[in-house]
């Protein structure tokens, strides 16, 4: 059996443990929630007892996001533009590309379609923030970064029209890089992935107040069409794409506009109001209802301290990791979580 097969394997044996042991889920959309309550049911979740509590099932999954801050973007060096490339002076229009570049990902289209407007406006610029990926135990198996990297070589545009950042930026200094662009970019192939995709780059982009140029498909596009955020294209649609560089790059009374309707949309979705479901949960903390318990209701004592589902929990994930990454890896995760839980402990 191959590795990626066995990795299949394993995380298939790892949702189903999940999906059996789970009292409340969450997912990112809508869409997420109609593909996880068809998994809940094929495991056996959708039964008498969790529909008799609530037919809507709200109780069982509901839609809580990746949200934003509800203060705007931190900006730690003025002069960020600078500091990412010479070539980006008050004068470029940016595109940002946040986040890193993966295979189902497209950059090549947009990279064309760079190209191609940069000849009628010569202070177009495309900003890649990353190429590598965070966690460095990854392996390396996205081939993408290096074919965008060839291709903007061999059109000319390396290192000074189409711009790549090889490293990852901390997490604190990304309000830098949003300060320094014009518009949010997000090009995608037509992939299974997309249908179900929640895009957090286009969160910081709303954060930010960016217009957004995307490949249509996933629900923040549909977003972005239905509330005029932004111009969304079909996948691998070069033309649409140089219709929407070329209307953003003139950048008229709309651009101004569109950037207020941003801000609304991402007042929308701040942590403290996309998270109003899980808090919900959180003050009424029940088990599921086809739970094995004649009281479902936890007590308070029970909420911060539950010792039985605790060790489920432990096993559970200690069972993963063994799966996944060995008895060595399962041994270090323990570790650290014994470290984590001392120094809670001295907190006390």
């Amino acid at each position: 059996m191959s590795m990626r097969e066995n990795s299949s394997t394993s995380i298939r044996s790892a949702l189903r443990d999940l999906l059996r042991c789970g009292d409340f889920f969450i997912c990112a959309s809508e869409r997420q929630r109609d593909f996880w309550l068809g998994s809940l049911l094929e495991a056996g979740r959708i039964n008498p007892h969790t529909w008799d509590a609530d037919n809507s099932l709200r109780k069982l999954i509901d839609v809580v996001p990746f949200g934003v801050s509800d203060l705007p973007p931190p900006i730690r060096h003025p002069q960020a533009r600078a500091r990412i490339s010479p070539h980006l002076d008050e004068r470029a229009i940016v595109l940002l590309w946040a986040g890193g570049i993966y295979n189902w990902f497209d950059p090549l289209s947009l990279i064309r379609s760079v190209a191609r407007v940069h000849s009628e406006f010569p202070n177009i610029r495309l900003v890649f923030m990353s190429t590598t990926h965070p966690n460095q135990g990854v392996p390396e198996r996205m081939w993408m970064p290096a074919r965008a990297r060839q291709l903007a070589d061999q059109l000319g545009v390396l290192d000074t029209v189409v711009i790549f950042n090889d490293t990852w930026v901390p997490y604190e200094d990304r309000g830098d890089w949003l300060a320094a662009a014009d518009c949010g970019v997000s090009t995608h192939f037509d992939h299974a992935e997309t249908r179900y995709a929640f895009r957090t780059r286009f969160l910081d982009y709303f954060w930010a107040r960016l217009p957004i140029i995307c490949s249509d498909g996933d629900v923040l596009a549909e977003l972005v069409r239905q509330r005029h955020l932004g111009w969304v294209v079909a996948p691998e649609d070069e033309s649409g794409l140089v219709e929407a560089i070329r209307t953003f790059a003139q950048r008229g009374k709309e651009y101004e506009t569109m950037r207020i309707r941003v801000g609304e949309v991402a007042a929308k979705m701040t942590w403290s109001h996309v998270t109003q479901p899980l808090r919900a949960y959180c003050d009424d903390l029940m088990l599921a209802a086809d739970r094995p318990r004649t009281d479902s209701r936890l007590s308070h004592s029970e909420r911060a301290t539950h010792p039985i589902r605790a060790a489920a929990g432990l096993t559970l994930r200690g069972t993963q990791v063994i799966r996944r990454e060995g008895l060595v890896a399962a041994v270090r995760e323990a570790q650290r979580w014994w470290e984590v839980r001392r120094a809670r402990k001295r907190k006390r």
